[in-house]
C-alpha cells in the first residue's frame, strides 16, 4: 500500500525558495543567495494517496505551519544547487519514516527468575542497612 517515495517523486510538488546562509563561504555568504528553503505543501501533493496524506498529518503535525506546509531548510554546501538536493532527500526521509507502519507490542511476562533475583536484590540490600542500625538493649 505505502511505497518509497524518492526526491525524483516529490520535485513535482516542492516549492523552492533561497534566501542568504549563515554556513560556510566566508564572504560569499554574504552575497549570494545560497541557503534553500523547501516548501512541501500535504494537500496539494499529487504523489500521494488520501490515504497517505492523512497519515502524515497526523504524524508531521508538530512540524506543519498554519497551512499544512512542510518547511525545510538547509545551507550546509556552499551551493544553492546541493542545498536543494540535500533538502529534497530530507523531505524524502522524512516522509518515508512518517509513513513506515509502526510495530505492534507484544505484551511479555517477566520471568519467575527475574522476579525472584529482584526479590533477592531488594532483600540484601535491607539486610545491609538493617545491620548499620546502632544496637539499643532493652532491659
Amino acid at each position: 500500500m505505502i511505497t518509497r517515495l524518492g526526491p525524483k517523486d516529490l520535485i513535482r510538488d516542492c516549492e523552492f525558495s533561497s534566501a542568504r546562509s549563515g554556513g560556510p563561504g566566508g564572504q560569499n555568504v554574504n552575497k549570494t543567495n545560497s541557503k534553500a528553503v523547501l516548501r512541501f505543501n500535504i494537500t496539494r501533493a499529487k504523489c500521494l494517496s488520501e490515504v497517505q496524506k492523512s497519515i502524515l498529518f497526523c504524524m508531521l503535525q508538530s512540524r506543519l505551519n498554519h497551512e499544512g506546509e512542510l518547511v525545510i531548510h538547509a545551507s550546509e554546501s556552499r551551493s544553492l544547487q546541493s542545498n536543494r538536493e540535500a533538502a529534497l532527500v530530507r523531505l524524502a526521509e522524512i516522509i518515508t519514516k512518517a509513513l513506515a507502519p509502526t510495530k505492534r507490542r507484544r505484551a511479555t511476562k517477566v520471568s519467575y527468575s527475574q522476579k525472584r533475583k529482584r526479590l533477592d536484590v531488594k532483600r540484601r540490600n535491607s539486610q545491609k542497612k538493617e545491620s548499620r542500625k546502632r544496637v539499643t538493649h532493652e532491659t
